[in-house]
């Protein structure tokens, strides 16, 4: 009886790590690596608007030009504004999106800000899991040191394998 519990245990503890602490360990490094991300900001504008030589997008397009050339940072790109793509694909209005690593350019379609923010490479797959699977995956992950602990008590060595010896 003592041996099929011990192998029994062993099993539960390798199902806990594949299962549990991997994931925890993937989606942690994961979210880590999402929050670095550059978010990227949106506004929506009239086609008139840019257009205008006295409008508030003007006068935020000189200075994001002569910030970008202060630092010197010439990967950082300005798409040129689009009034022909504007008034049809986008209806009038058009959303411009800035993100610093990237630049500032144009969205003519009308789709919603998560939708525009994977156009541009953001990314929240791992932000936007649940609490409950953080919560599930931190459960079954936290079977395994305590059953591993014990087996490693119990016979002697920390069996990590179950196909490989142990009891």
């Amino acid at each position: 009886m003592n041996h099929r519990l011990q192998h029994f245990l062993a099993w539960l503890s390798f199902a806990s790590l594949l299962f549990g602490v991997v994931p925890l360990a993937v989606m942690t490094v994961g979210y880590q690596v999402e929050k670095n991300q550059a978010i990227p900001s949106f506004g929506r504008w009239s086609c008139e608007d840019i257009e205008a030589e006295d409008s508030a997008y003007q006068q935020l397009s000189r200075v994001y030009k002569t910030e970008a050339a202060a630092f010197s940072r010439a990967d950082i790109e300005v798409e040129p504004f689009d009034a022909e793509k504007c008034r049809i694909a986008g209806s009038g209005s058009v959303t411009v999106w800035v993100q610093e690593s990237k630049g500032m350019g144009f969205i003519y379609a009308k789709l919603s800000e998560r939708q525009m923010r994977e156009r541009l490479g953001y990314r929240t797959f791992f932000t936007d899991l649940s609490h409950k699977r953080w919560l599930l995956t931190g459960l079954i992950g936290a079977l395994w040191l305590p059953i591993v602990l014990s087996l490693y008590w119990w016979t002697g060595t920390a069996i990590i394998l179950p196909w490989r010896g142990g009891p």
